[in-house]
C-alpha cells in the first residue's frame, strides 16, 4: 500500500510504510476495544482478519496478471 501511494523511491517508501504500519495497528487496536465492548480483542487477531482478504486479492490479481 505505502508503495502505491510513494512509488518505488525509498527515500519516501521507508518512511510512509513506517507510518502506515502504526496507524494500521492503531485503528486495529481501537476497533478491538470497541468491537467486544466488555472484553478486549488482540490488535494481531483484527489484523489478521483484515489482512487475510487484502492478501488473498493480491495473490489473486497477481496470479492471473501473469498468466
Amino acid at each position: 500500500v505505502a508503495r502505491y501511494l510513494t512509488g518505488p523511491d525509498y527515500r519516501w517508501l521507508v518512511p510512509y510504510a513506517g507510518l502506515l504500519g502504526a496507524v494500521v495497528l492503531l485503528v486495529c487496536d481501537i476497533v478491538g476495544r470497541l468491537v467486544v465492548r466488555p472484553g478486549e480483542l488482540e490488535p494481531g487477531v483484527v489484523v489478521a482478519l483484515i489482512g487475510a482478504p487484502f492478501f488473498a486479492v493480491l495473490v489473486w490479481r497477481g496470479k492471473f496478471k501473469s498468466a
